[in-house]
């Protein structure tokens, strides 16, 4: 399989800051192309959001950069990925008591290696897959209060013990992920996740569709942030689709 990404955080019209961050990349390991992104908003009720949400994609990219033999066996990497989400919610809950911020992330990642993916995230990021038909595979950790109000149920950097929603599958040539912020997705029709993979062969084309959709976003008046990521499965065998 031949794979390309590509992603966007953008600040939005009205927030001061962007506790949003992003981290994407792929290359062949042992032969075999593997790429990863990942999304992480800064929990904006928490004073220092923006705290989590970098070290965390700090520390998967680190992670990503680490990775450096590939037996076949994508559990071996899976397991792995999940060893460090672990690692980095508990260096997160460190820090806070640490320095005393006040600090939380959500994230929501996408790991893909040959024809294997593995989809996790934990909060409302969301991870939407792009194929014949757009589904979302993420899980929205959010509770409603009697109001239908909702709030965030779970986040990297608040509890010891941390769970991480995952899915797993195949992909084949012409499938896509996006993943989002909820700054990103509550604008974004099907329909446009659908057109933003279709026809995308290099980062460049990723990053040229994410910015379109941003624009159109902070046009309805989207008051957040606004990141996402496209990885797309262009080819098996150096073929394009």
């Amino acid at each position: 399989m031949t794979y390309c990404c590509g992603g966007l955080s953008d600040i939005g019209n009205f927030r001061e800051n962007n506790e949003d961050s992003i981290f994407y990349a792929q290359k062949a390991v042992d032969g075999v192309p593997v790429c990863f992104g990942a999304v992480c908003d800064g929990v904006g009720g928490l004073r220092d959001g923006e705290v989590a949400s970098r070290i965390i994609s700090n520390r998967l990219g680190k992670w990503f950069g680490s990775v450096s033999g590939y037996s076949g066996d994508f559990s071996l990497l899976t397991g792995s990925l999940l060893r460090e989400i672990n690692r980095i919610n508990t260096i997160i809950i460190e820090r806070t008591q640490i320095e005393d911020i006040q600090t939380g992330s959500t994230v929501a990642a996408v790991l893909t290696a040959g024809e294997y993916y593995m989809a996790l995230n934990v909060g409302d990021s969301r991870i939407y897959r792009v194929s014949r038909k757009v589904s979302q595979i993420s899980v929205d950790d959010v509770i409603t209060d009697g109001e239908g109000h909702t709030k965030l149920s779970r986040c990297v950097g608040r509890d010891d013990n941390i769970y991480v929603n995952t899915v797993t599958g195949t992909v084949r040539p012409g499938d896509g992920f996006v993943l989002c912020s909820d700054g990103f997705y509550k604008h974004i029709a099907d329909r446009r996740l659908k057109s933003a993979v279709k026809g995308v062969k290099s980062e460049k084309d990723c990053r040229k569709k994410i910015a379109a959709m941003t624009a159109y976003v902070k046009k309805k008046g989207e008051r957040d942030n606004i990141s996402a990521v496209i990885i797309k499965c262009t080819g098996r065998d150096g073929s394009s689709k």
